[in-house]
């Protein structure tokens, strides 16, 4: 096994988990190919946030496996994780894995027949962000808001955040590699560092380590822009907003999901805001 390739579906947070996955693979020896038909190892990067998501990722598998027969297809990522029976209908040379915590030891053991060692390697930090100018860095994952019409809770359920030294240090590597912008993401950013992502749980029932975080980022030499991936409007508070305002290299713009006008809708969908925290 000499080759891969790696074919992302979804939010930035997958984005960022597939140049994990690139590097690792890397580490351990191997090529990175952007044509899945020239590559002995393919990953399919999955997601099934909506329907069509669902839809895509089933495609992009049958398309691995009629231009890559020979090729071992992994199939990661959210789609794994609540739709395992699916898998089923595909021939034996897909291998599923619908833990993330285990993801690094499976392409190990693909790789080298065996794990490099008892303990379950995981996906590091990334030192670069191929193909592209602009890095994402996820800081933050795992949601257990329990929206009515969300899946993400049973993909994702998880809450945690990476230390913020880790977030520099990581965010010091990717400046080092030529990146000179960082968009800032997680599945829920506005709960950076905290246990829960329900505001109700919170002391005082706000978070400013957010932007505590980024003023530290904003330090970092050469780190021209900073940019944020979706907030809701409770994690727009003052310390944040002065954030903003005290360093440039902060973008000034936000991306606030607003799902309904209707308060009543909001409440059926057990979103933690109203219609008029957008006014």
């Amino acid at each position: 096994m000499r080759t891969f390739a790696i074919n992302t579906l979804g939010c930035k947070v997958n984005q960022y988990e597939s140049q994990q996955i690139r590097e690792l693979l890397e580490q351990l020896g191997l090529n990175h190919r952007e044509n899945t038909d020239k590559a002995d190892l393919v990953v399919i990067n999955t997601c099934c946030v909506t329907h069509t998501a669902s839809a895509k990722s089933r495609k992009y598998i049958r398309k691995a496996q009629k231009l890559s027969p020979g090729a071992v297809i992994i199939a990661c990522g959210c789609l794994p994780t609540v739709q395992i029976d699916e898998f089923s209908l595909f021939d034996e040379n897909i291998r599923v894995v619908a833990d993330r915590r285990y993801l690094a030891a499976e392409l190990t053991k693909i790789v080298n027949g065996k794990a490099d060692s008892p303990h379950q390697p995981l996906l590091g930090p990334i030192t670069a962000f191929k193909g592209h100018t602009r890095a994402f860095l996820k800081i933050q994952d795992g949601c257990d808001g329990r929206c009515s019409y969300c899946i993400i809770p049973k993909t994702r359920p998880i809450v945690h955040s990476k230390p913020p030294e880790a977030v520099l240090q990581e965010a010091r590597a990717l400046v080092k590699a030529g990146h000179k912008e960082i968009v800032v993401t997680g599945v829920f950013l506005g709960a950076f560092g905290q246990p829960t992502v329900r505001r109700s749980h919170w002391p005082n029932q706000r978070n400013d380590k957010l932007p505590e975080l980024l003023e530290d980022l904003a330090q970092i030499p050469n780190l021209a822009r900073i940019r944020l991936s979706s907030l809701e409007p409770a994690d727009v508070t003052e310390r944040l907003l002065d954030a903003f305002c005290r360093y440039r290299n902060i973008m000034p713009h936000l991306h606030l999901s607003l799902q309904s006008g209707s308060d009543a809708v909001l409440k059926r969908m057990c979103r933690q805001y109203r219609a008029e925290d957008f006014a």
